[in-house]
C-alpha cells in the first residue's frame, strides 16, 4: 500500500476549492460579457431600424421596436432573465435602455441614434444657392 505525505493531501484540499471558485468565476464572467454583447447589438440594430421607420413617418414606432428587440434577443440571452425595454422617440432622436438582471446582477444596455434626413439639408442647400 502506498502512502503519502499528509501536506501534499492537505495543500490540495486548499487550492482544489480555489481552482474550482476561478473557474466558475471565469465561466460566470464569459456568460456576463455574452449577454451584454448580445444586448448591445439587439440595441443597436433596433435604434437603426426604427430610425429608419421614424424616416418614413411610421407610426406606433415604439412599440414596433420594442417588440423587435424582444424578436433579436429571443433564446439568445444565457445567464439572465428576460429583457424590459423601453423605447422612446423625442424629436429626431429613438433610444433604447435595455435591463436585464439575474439576482444582485444587474446589466443595463442604452443605445440612442439622430434621425439624419439629407434631402431637407439638401432641399434648403438647393434653396439657398439657387441650384
Amino acid at each position: 500500500m502506498k502512502t503519502f505525505k499528509a501536506s501534499l493531501v492537505v495543500e490540495t484540499a486548499y487550492i482544489l476549492p480555489v481552482v474550482f471558485l476561478s473557474f466558475m468565476l471565469g465561466v460566470y464572467m464569459l456568460f456576463y460579457f455574452h449577454d451584454k454583447n448580445i444586448l448591445l447589438g439587439a440595441g443597436y440594430e433596433t435604434v437603426v431600424v426604427g430610425s429608419q421607420k421614424m424616416k418614413w413617418n411610421e407610426e406606433n414606432i415604439e412599440e414596433k421596436m420594442e417588440k423587435f428587440f424582444h424578436e433579436r434577443v429571443r433564446g439568445k440571452v444565457i445567464f439572465f432573465s428576460k429583457p424590459k425595454v423601453i423605447v422612446k422617440c423625442k424629436n429626431d432622436t429613438l433610444s433604447v435602455n435595455a435591463s436585464v438582471k439575474k439576482r444582485k446582477i444587474v446589466l443595463k444596455v442604452h443605445q440612442k441614434r439622430t434621425i439624419k434626413i439629407p434631402e431637407k439639408y439638401i432641399r434648403k442647400k438647393r434653396k439657398i444657392y439657387g441650384k
